[in-house]
């Protein structure tokens, strides 16, 4: 069971890490999370706005000393000044992550009461802005413990809902606070609050304590509620709680590995050849691993070929002329300026180019990244919806003929950062003519030197922008092969645990009775 053996690797890996005990702050775009944070901190650091605005996952805890600390994906990190934090965790100022921030660490003495837990702030999910919903998502089997918060003027959505069910399963600490609420009156707010618990208690057989909460109608009783009832208990039992977790998401396992058994027992309980009837009725072939394997590879190689194309038309056809006509300009201008003899000329000259060529190269680069990642990112929501579908055919196929759900791991395909490319610069000259600066009188030939310069130039942009081409293409193909074998090894562990558990021989049925005996104790009915 591949996918139940990946996501236990990942609980391992959370179980080492006792430092801290992460509480994440999940929530719809425009929920308030920041602006809680905020106000619960008595701190102004986390930006906030009209629009959506974090990013980037931002994790607050103590130290004796304020600083930030801006972790990369090349796992390169750097201190920064707590004033420069929205140059990094802001849309505006990061969009689409193109500074490649991994997480953020902001580090403040005036939260040692929280110690050792950490607040931990997510983008909003469900704005336009999907790579921010990607980035909460990917961190989702991270909870330890969670806070939703709940817009009280838009109380309970279906989205809230679906959120709320994916931290239970990750974590049995999960708060859920009412934001905005001075945006409703006294009488309407009992009401939203009826009503939510109510909604909760049904979904879940929960009745969850809400936190009804405003930044600008914050009372020291409200803020005081949030101390005693989440962070007080987390803190003195951080241990505890972190094993707790540890069970908890263990549990959830278990009921996906039994999951798997009973599909198992069901098939078991068929004629030999009623099974493989069944076996043949469930992976169809549009499910055949062989047809699934082709259309990936169809996809993958779609967007390969189509890789060098789009940036050609970005960099070549939208940019060239412009920036030859810029820099020709720019020549003209120094050019003048420059004086000696053909060798210092020329020096002048290399250094000039090569400054301007590398910024002006890096700022076109800079200006299309959005553009240029948005290749990779399009393969990536292909392949996850074509996953989705894979997924959603063949639990109908299980649904129908058994009547059993079928247990999926994690299909959520993530996208390596993309890298750019160093810039570089050629000689000005193919031979040494340059060294021969005696020969060459400069008050005659300087008009036809200055020429040669202004002839190099769409040479040097052709040239810079066909590697830059060049080089975007093979990491870009890179990150698509990463990807496409992603698609096809999570295809290849699903019909291969469900191969195992459809064929095993009838003498394992007592093996598979046994396994289903020792898990299910262990499952707790309630999160």
């Amino acid at each position: 069971m591949d996918s139940v053996l990946n996501q236990l690797e990942e609980i391992n890996l959370a179980h080492k890490e006792h430092d801290y005990l992460d509480v994440l702050v999940l929530g719809q775009f425009k929920s308030g999370k920041s602006s809680f944070i905020n106000n619960l901190l008595n701190i102004n650091h986390l930006p906030t706005g009209v629009l959506p605005v974090t990013a980037i996952i931002t994790r607050i805890c103590y130290a004796p000393e304020p600083k930030a600390v801006v972790s990369h994906f090349d796992n390169s990190k750097q201190t920064i000044g707590i004033d420069r934090l929205s140059e990094f965790i802001s849309e505006k100022e990061n969009p689409e992550n193109i500074k490649e921030v991994s997480v953020v660490d902001v580090f403040l003495p005036q939260v040692k009461s929280l110690h050792p837990v950490r607040l931990v702030d997510t983008p909003g999910l469900g704005s336009i802005f999907t790579h921010n919903t990607d980035v909460t998502r990917n961190w989702l089997g991270k909870i330890k413990a969670a806070i939703v918060v709940i817009s009280a003027v838009q109380p309970l959505s279906e989205n809230d809902v679906a959120l709320l069910k994916e931290a239970l399963q990750q974590s049995p600490k999960v708060y859920v606070l009412l934001s905005k609420t001075d945006l409703v009156g006294n009488e309407e707010l009992q009401q939203i609050e009826g009503f939510v618990k109510e909604k909760l208690h049904k979904t879940f057989n929960i009745d969850f304590k809400l936190f009804p909460y405003s930044i600008h109608r914050a009372t020291p009783t409200l803020r005081q509620s949030v101390y005693d009832n989440i962070f007080s208990p987390l803190s003195s039992a951080s241990e505890s709680v972190q094993q707790e977790v540890y069970l908890h998401k263990l549990n959830f396992l278990a009921q996906k590995t039994i999951g798997y058994l009973k599909i198992s027992l069901t098939m078991l309980r068929q004629k030999e050849e009623d099974r493989k009837k069944l076996e043949m009725q469930i992976v169809d072939e549009t499910l055949n691993l062989k047809y699934l394997k082709q259309e990936l590879l169809q996809i993958g190689n779609s967007y390969k070929e189509d890789t060098r194309v789009f940036l050609k038309k970005l960099f070549l056809e939208k940019h060239t002329r412009q920036l030859t006509e810029a820099l020709s300009t720019d020549l003209s201008k120094q050019f003048d300026t420059w004086e000696g003899n053909l060798a210092k000329v020329t020096q002048q000259y290399e250094k000039w180019i090569r400054a301007t060529m590398i910024s002006t190269i890096k700022q076109v680069e800079l200006t299309e990244w959005d553009t240029i990642a948005s290749h990779p990112d399009e393969a990536r929501k292909h392949f996850n919806s074509y996953l989705k579908n894979f997924r959603e055919r063949l639990n109908r196929n299980i649904k129908k003929i058994l009547n059993i759900d079928m247990p999926f791991g994690d299909i959520e395909i993530k996208a390596a950062p993309l890298q750019s490319p160093p810039i570089h610069i050629s000689r000005t000259f193919d031979s040494h003519i340059d060294m021969l600066w005696f020969l060459v009188p400069m008050p005659v030939f300087r008009k036809a030197v200055k020429n040669h310069f202004l002839n190099e130039i769409p040479h040097e942009i052709e040239k810079n922008s066909y590697r830059l081409i060049a080089q975007l293409t093979d990491n870009i193909n890179r990150i698509i092969n990463e990807m496409q074998q992603h698609a096809i090894n999570y295809v290849s562990h699903e019909l291969k645990s469900l191969s195992v558990a459809i064929t095993k021989h009838r003498q394992d049925e007592n093996e598979i009775r046994q396994m289903i005996a020792t898990l299910e104790p262990e499952i707790k009915t309630k999160p």
